[in-house]
């Protein structure tokens, strides 16, 4: 069963977090998860969306994240930018950080991490997980978490949802306002930068999902996996 959890975590955000975090957090489930509609362009792959300027981020801070096609729309200043702002809002000393397998996301990764810690805030770096892997470490670790993902979107766009520790999504009336506010100008450095540790939760994350079913009562199965997009 551990083998199998491991091997198809990567698909298993399709079916919702409610179940996934650690008992006694709140505030997630399907509004964690939710993300934009596309209009019809977008979805046959014919979007030509302006290219914003770094102070114009009123094209990628939706209603429940922030998202675009990358480069024109989100690059690694706006990710940069993002992340400094997210650490000054949520004024906590440590943020977990994850991205999905998206050939974008490890550079807009890195440029947000780099936001994180200008502004003197640890990070814990999760490297390339799922989502629901994120929502489960803020509870896990009781720190807020960022996932850089553009979910079901295609593979042009990127993206990035943010959560409080406790994994209580961040959306237009939790937040998002602010952050795009001061994302448009970022606050300074600070004095000493974050430090950035790399921390594997994949365990800690198997273990919990085992821990709310029966394993012993699941008979044998033979399942298909689709990754989607991250």
């Amino acid at each position: 069963v551990r083998s199998m959890l491991a091997a198809i975590s990567a698909a298993s955000w399709y079916a919702g977090i409610s179940t996934l975090t650690p008992k006694g957090v709140g505030g997630i489930g399907d509004m964690a998860c939710e993300s934009i509609g596309l209009s019809d362009n977008e979805h046959r792959g014919r979007a030509t969306p302006p290219i914003i300027g770094s102070m114009d981020l009123d094209g990628i801070f939706k209603a429940y994240d922030v998202r675009g096609l990358v480069p024109d729309q989100l690059d690694e200043d706006a990710a940069q930018r993002s992340g400094a702002a997210f650490a000054t809002f949520m004024g906590a000393p440590r943020i977990a950080v994850g991205r999905d397998c998206r050939l974008s996301s490890p550079e807009l990764a890195t440029a947000l991490i780099d936001g994180i810690t200008s502004q003197g805030v640890d990070v814990d770096d999760l490297g390339m997980i799922t989502t629901d892997m994120v929502y489960y470490a803020a509870g896990a670790l009781d720190e807020p978490g960022v996932m850089v993902t553009a979910s079901h979107n295609p593979k042009g766009y990127n993206g990035i949802k943010m959560c409080r520790a406790g994994a209580a999504p961040v959306g237009a009336e939790s937040g998002l306002v602010e952050i795009k506010a001061m994302a448009e100008t970022p606050p300074s450095p600070t004095a000493e930068r974050g430090r950035v540790d790399v921390v594997d939760i994949l365990p800690g994350y198997v273990d919990h999902v085992i821990s709310v079913i029966d394993p012993t009562a699941i008979a044998p199965l033979r399942v298909v996996a689709d990754g989607g997009n991250g």
